[in-house]
């Protein structure tokens, strides 16, 4: 402990509930000492990450890519069980999606 005259106070309005529930967690510790030492010792909590802005036609193209792949998807599962899913058909597919995914690529890279 420093050897520092602590010169600067605090006030708190609580209710008489919190003010039991302070009263509490203390266990028979002055207030002000116990509030102290947990407020200086205890762990700050950490900032929570701002997730960053999008493009509103990046997120357009990014949802229609991905709406495109769950609807191919569905429908190998409709078809999966009634008779073979015809490869070619499955194949163009793919490989639109795949320029959509490409194409998202360069426009998040700003490589256009």
């Amino acid at each position: 402990m420093s050897d520092e005259l602590r010169v600067k106070s605090i006030k708190i309005r609580v209710t008489p509930d919190e003010f039991e529930q302070l009263k509490v967690k203390a266990d028979r510790q002055q207030l002000a000492p116990f509030m102290r030492d947990y407020c200086l010792n205890a762990a700050t909590p950490k900032r929570r990450r701002v997730p960053p802005k999008l493009d509103p036609e990046f997120a357009r193209h990014y949802s229609n890519a991905l709406n495109n792949l769950n609807q191919l998807t569905q429908r190998v599962h409709l078809h999966y069980n009634d008779k073979p899913f015809e490869e070619l058909n499955l194949l163009a597919e793919l490989q639109t999606i795949r320029a959509e995914i490409e194409g998202l690529k360069k426009y998040a890279s700003h490589d256009k």
